[in-house]
């Protein structure tokens, strides 16, 4: 997993909720996380340059989702997990 990924806190608090989720729209990120929407389609689209996630449009209703059998995710969701169990971020 790069820097670009788990140094950034939007992407991380984006991944951790499509972990939990499985998919989401992106209005449903925008809500959940707090961030504003050209943040969360900003960061969702670098998700997409990584190979992270997916996306599937109806209409203008846009569906992300992870690419669940990537072995980053997995390395993600273990990385989460043990982030969560440790207090998270602390600042």
């Amino acid at each position: 997993m790069s820097v670009e990924v788990l140094g950034s806190r939007p992407k991380i608090e984006i991944l951790s909720f499509l972990l939990e989720e499985g998919e989401a729209n992106i209005t449903t990120l925008v809500r959940e996380s707090g961030l504003g929407y050209r943040t969360v389609e900003r960061h969702l689209r670098e998700l997409r340059e990584l190979g992270l996630v997916t996306e599937r449009r109806f209409g203008r209703i846009r569906i992300v989702k992870l690419k669940v059998n990537d072995p980053r995710i997995s390395s993600l969701r273990r990385f989460l997990m043990e982030w969560e169990l440790n207090g998270g971020l602390r600042m």
